[in-house]
């Protein structure tokens, strides 16, 4: 997905077998690389965040007994990317919404499918 040639490239997401794999996403390139999030071992892999002028990543709050990763803040250059809620018992991944240089990015919902919004 390139939006204003800023690349945001989540290459594989992998529903079946509850494993999300989100390989790279460059922001301005503000390489944020979060390789792997294995789900059903219940624990969350984050290998490799790469924190580039000393921008601050703040993942609050993760629930993983539940199996549901809530990560409510993340401000890359004051570029607010909030995503809500990721259900992975349903199989649904909702995405609320993505600001990427004033660019308001709903992903509603993949249910095996990708609904893709751009206001």
């Amino acid at each position: 997905m390139n939006i204003l040639d800023i690349g945001v490239q989540i290459t594989k997401m992998n529903i079946l077998d509850i494993g999300v794999q989100i390989t790279k996403m460059n922001i301005l390139d503000i390489g944020v690389q979060i390789i792997k999030m294995n789900i059903l071992d219940i624990g969350v892999q984050i290998t490799k965040v790469m924190n580039i002028l000393d921008i601050s990543v703040q993942i609050i709050k993760m629930n993983i007994l539940d199996i549901g990763v809530q990560i409510t803040k993340m401000n890359i250059l004051d570029i607010g990317v909030q995503i809500i809620k990721m259900n992975i018992l349903d199989i649904s991944v909702q995405i609320i919404k993505m600001n990427i240089l004033d660019i308001s990015v709903q992903i509603i919902k993949i249910n095996t499918g990708v609904q893709l919004i751009i206001c």
